[in-house]
Parts: structure tokens; C-alpha cells; sequence
């Protein structure tokens, strides 16, 4: 009886011969859509837009990715005026999809990320002070109507989710930050 040879992959090395970031990370873009997941799928199409401009609409394959090439695509951001956070959120992107090569065997994991930033920074609340809101709610908008609403509805939605937080529901049934609407006698 013949023995059947199996095919060890040694650490560093992949299987199958890469794709291209782009080819691979459509495919992972097309499988969060079917998955009901829009808003992901619509965040992984922004970081490889970037990452496409980067890289001069070039293909890349994944085997290609390395921490040589991460750091200038982070000093290329930066140099654009892009934030950290915004920076951060595409390496994390990258990343992510870099991990599903690495997981399928199609790249040896190289580890690229290391030397680029992957955290949140804290970022600083740039809410409108009181004083301001007295002058938007004086403003007298009465020669636009349109916008004499809209600063309208700003004022009452503010109003009703303060008194909402102060009196109106538990702390745990208060909405969440992004939540798209109020709990329903159901909840």
C-alpha cells in the first residue's frame, strides 16, 4: 500500500501561492455584505481605497506586505494630514484581512504590523459650550426657514435626550452613543 505524502508547512513559509491584497480583500468585502454587515464591509472599502492610492492603484500581493511597507503606508498617511485614529483604524483593517491570508495559508505571517500604531487615542470632545447654544437658539434665522427647522429639531432632539438622561429613563435604558432610536414600549 503506497503512503500518501502530507505536506507539513515549515513556520515562515506559506502554501498556496498569495493572491493579491485587493483580489482577496474584495472577496472578504463581498462576504461581509452577504453577511448583513454594510457599514463593516463599507469600512474595509475605505482602507483599501486608501491603500490603493498608496500604493499608486499597483497590485499587491499579500506576500508583499511587510513591516517595511506598513510603516511608509502609516508615514504616507500621516504626511497627508491624516489623523491617528483614522491611521489606525485602516492598519487595523489591513490587519484584520492580513490575518485571514495568514489563517487560510496563502502569506506566512511576517507579522507586519508590529511597528505601526494599532491603538485609540482619547480624542478631545469638541461639543458645542453653552454659551454657544444660547447663540444658536437666539439666531434669527427666520429669513430661511429650512434652516430655521433644522436648528429647530437640533434644539428639541438635545433637549429631549438631556431630559432623558436626567429623569426620563434607568441609566441602563438610556440610548447608547449611535444608537439610531429610542427604546419602544417593547424593550
Amino acid at each position: 500500500m503506497a503512503r500518501k505524502r502530507i505536506r507539513v508547512t515549515r513556520p515562515g513559509r506559506a502554501r498556496k501561492e498569495a493572491p493579491s491584497l485587493q483580489v482577496f480583500m474584495n472577496g472578504v468585502i463581498e462576504q461581509l455584505k452577504s453577511n448583513g454587515k454594510q457599514r463593516t464591509s463599507e469600512s474595509y472599502r475605505s482602507a483599501l481605497n486608501s491603500f490603493n492610492q498608496f500604493a499608486g492603484n499597483r497590485t499587491v500581493s499579500l506576500s508583499e506586505i511587510d513591516a517595511p511597507m506598513m510603516e511608509r503606508y502609516e508615514s504616507y498617511l500621516s504626511e497627508r494630514g491624516v489623523v491617528r485614529n483614522t491611521i489606525s483604524f485602516y492598519m487595523r483593517i489591513l490587519r484584520a484581512v492580513y490575518n485571514r491570508g495568514v489563517d487560510r495559508n496563502l502569506v506566512a505571517d511576517l507579522r507586519p504590523f508590529r511597528h505601526v500604531y494599532t491603538g485609540v487615542d482619547h480624542t478631545v470632545k469638541r461639543g458645542l459650550t453653552l454659551q454657544k447654544l444660547q447663540l444658536l437658539l437666539e439666531l434669527d434665522l427666520s429669513a430661511d426657514q429650512l434652516l430655521e427647522y433644522a436648528r429647530d429639531m437640533f434644539m428639541l432632539s438635545l433637549s429631549a435626550r438631556h431630559e432623558l438622561c436626567r429623569h426620563g429613563l434607568p441609566a441602563q435604558e438610556r440610548p447608547q452613543r449611535g444608537a439610531s432610536r429610542l427604546p419602544s414600549a417593547q424593550d
